[in-house]
């Protein structure tokens, strides 16, 4: 194979940090666009990973996660976790106490751990920043204090058991979908919470810790 053919094989040929020994080491990795890649697959060598563990690791993060990687002791488990697509370098300890703690299965941990269930609930709260209709907030992740939804509508009091509620206009049209299938079946369904401000809703937990 001439070097023109392999890019991770070009890349080393490039780098100054190529070690000829690991050659055909380099052929046998997938090219990754990495800025440290040669250094990192290096390292990886030395610490005794194979190349279908190193084409293992460098699937599964960007370049300073490989390179943090890189420089810790040999993990013992790498397959468990990272056979899964979704599973994080940076989260390795985390993956391997949490599954000690609990006995799940690595898929189960690795979801577990990915959504911050390992810690303790409202510490050490993720920022969600990336708004969508789909984005998960929990006693986990949190949105910021001037989040608010840019559709937000007042809800029909046919709907609400008050006039002063305001909801996301998508949330609200799904509502009157569901409460007119349920009303064809005998059940009548109203919103009795809706969306709050965080000053309002920090309002209601200072009135009841009695701030």
């Amino acid at each position: 194979m001439s070097v023109g053919e392999n890019k991770t094989l070009n890349s080393a040929f490039e780098s100054e940090k190529i070690i000829e020994e690991y050659l055909d080491n380099y052929v046998k990795i997938n090219y990754v666009d990495h800025k440290d890649l040669i250094d990192n697959i290096n390292n990886l060598i030395k610490k005794g990973y194979s190349n279908s563990d190193i084409n293992i690791i460098l699937k599964h993060g960007n370049n300073e996660e490989v390179k943090r990687f890189s420089n810790r002791d040999k993990v013992k488990y790498l397959e468990e976790f990272y056979l899964i697509d979704y599973a994080k370098l940076d989260y390795y300890d985390r993956y391997m106490n949490y599954s000690d703690e609990t006995g799940e299965d690595e898929e189960t941990t690795v979801l577990h751990v990915n959504l911050d269930m390992d810690k303790p609930a409202y510490e050490d709260a993720f920022l969600v920043e990336d708004f969508s209709i789909d984005m998960l907030v929990n006693k986990r992740r949190c949105l910021s204090e001037s989040f608010e939804p840019d559709d937000l509508i007042k809800i029909n009091e046919k709907y609400a058991s008050s006039d002063d509620m305001y909801a996301s206009r998508l949330s609200v049209n799904a509502f009157i979908e569901m409460h007119d299938a349920a009303l064809k079946e005998g059940y009548e369904i109203v919103i009795n919470s809706a969306y709050r401000s965080y000053q309002e809703q920090q309002d209601i937990i200072d009135l009841y810790l009695g701030v």
